[in-house]
């Protein structure tokens, strides 16, 4: 199993020897839990949440924003998939602020492409959000940031495979919306970015 094999690595990287590399390590265990998680396995993504939130303790935004910003998104695309599974708003909530601590760093005017992927996610949430709460002035507000993402992505190029389209229903209409999650995980998931740890200083 993949996230045994990160724990087993996890021993070999002590924390208080490379913090830095032990997050790098501890964010894919997150990401294996991930895979776990989307196969149903709930305990799996709250164990997802707990690491990612210990990789923020070490990666942090004045270290490595960008990394720090990509482990934001993935926070909150694990809360999405939990808010969707379980009752209450607390999940999608947090969800909503994970996505914007992302955005803060991944500025539309520096990274276009990963600001329209996370604006996406953080609207896809956003309207969850809305229709659990039974606000149709917030779910309509919520689609138009999907749509305003969806042009910059569609721009670069990046409507294609693994994107996926979902159908999120809203009483008397469907939104068709491209849903990020499955690009990011594989992408931002599972793609090391070692040169925003290189360039923090600390190996």
């Amino acid at each position: 199993m993949a996230a045994d094999a990160w724990r087993a690595l996890l021993i070999l990287c002590p924390r208080e020897r490379a913090p830095l590399a032990w997050a790098a390590t501890q964010k894919n265990l997150g990401n294996a839990l991930c895979v776990l998680g989307d196969r149903g396995d709930d305990e799996a993504l709250r164990r997802a949440v707990a690491t990612f939130e210990d990789v923020l303790v070490e990666c942090t935004r004045e270290l490595a924003p960008l990394a720090w910003a990509m482990t934001q998104n993935n926070l909150g695309l694990v809360l999405w998939r939990l808010g969707e599974r379980e009752s209450g708003t607390a999940r999608l909530e947090e969800a909503v602020a994970a996505f914007r601590a992302a955005l803060e760093e991944y500025r539309r005017d520096r990274v276009p492409l990963q600001w329209a992927m996370t604006t996406g996610n953080q609207g896809v949430a956003l309207m969850l959000l809305a229709e659990r709460l039974g606000d149709e002035s917030r779910e309509r507000s919520a689609v138009q940031q999907i749509e305003m993402a969806l042009v910059v992505i569609r721009d670069a190029g990046s409507s294609s495979p693994p994107w996926s389209t979902k159908r999120y229903r809203r009483r008397s209409e469907l939104f068709s919306i491209v849903c990020s999650a499955d690009l990011l995980v594989c992408v931002s998931c599972f793609t090391c970015r070692s040169q925003d740890f290189a360039s923090s200083g600390r190996h």
